[in-house]
């Protein structure tokens, strides 16, 4: 979702259904996510594995499992992390049904509970507004594996998805928008506070485009 004033009556209402769809109504997510995408919201997930370097990974804000699930289907050696005890009860019950094991860890992205250098990549697919928050990006800033290969990533997917069809636009106004300058020098300017480099990279699919932020050591 764009940024919009905090006093703008959209951005609390969305705020208020996604603290309930994260917790208390977190049995609706993955229908509302299937219907808001047209049945393509996991399709666009996976994108993020194009991007994982070899190695360990942390994925924030796992939710209700499917990418974890996906990941550790592929041998990825992946830990699933939410503030939610809900959508780790989601995440769970959706490994234990496809008969996979992973570590699920509850914890605030502002405060990681894991050690430095600690993960080869960070992953998060259609975060909420912490993710692009100072604390959140020197706490991955602090995990990442700062090895000399230079290969750690952190890889946001879906903080903005842009519609290509007038009439979505007109449907869907505030969801899905096309990322401004300033708001992409906004977020370069972040990681860079951090010591890292970041780039958008846009996925066409259809009649939406998902981007993708790739963000490594700026000595990379």
């Amino acid at each position: 979702m764009q940024h919009l004033p905090d006093k703008h009556f959209i951005t609390r209402l969305y705020r208020r259904f996604c603290n309930l769809i994260y917790h208390e109504c977190s049995w609706a997510y993955d229908i509302t996510s299937f219907v808001v995408s047209a049945g393509q919201w996991n399709a666009w997930r996976t994108i993020a594995f194009k991007y994982l370097s070899k190695g360990n990974t942390l994925e924030l804000g796992c939710g209700t499992g499917y990418l974890l699930k996906e990941g550790l289907s592929q041998k990825l050696d992946i830990t699933g992390f939410d503030i939610s005890a809900q959508m780790l009860k989601h995440s769970g019950n959706l490994l234990k049904k496809n008969h996979l094991n992973g570590p699920l860890v509850r914890g605030n992205g502002m405060q990681l509970p894991f050690l430095n250098a600690s993960f080869k990549n960070i992953v998060a697919t259609f975060p909420e507004q912490y993710i692009t928050q100072t604390q959140t990006i020197s706490e991955c800033a602090r995990i990442l594996d700062d090895s000399p290969d230079h290969n750690s990533k952190i890889i946001i997917l879906g903080r903005w998805i842009v519609l290509h069809h007038p009439i979505l636009r007109i449907l869907f106004p505030v969801f899905y928008r096309l990322p401004s300058e300033s708001q992409k020098n906004e977020v370069k300017s972040l990681f860079n506070t951090h010591g890292l480099n970041a780039q958008f990279h846009e996925h066409r699919m259809g009649l939406v485009s998902v981007y993708v932020i790739e963000a490594k050591f700026s000595s990379n």
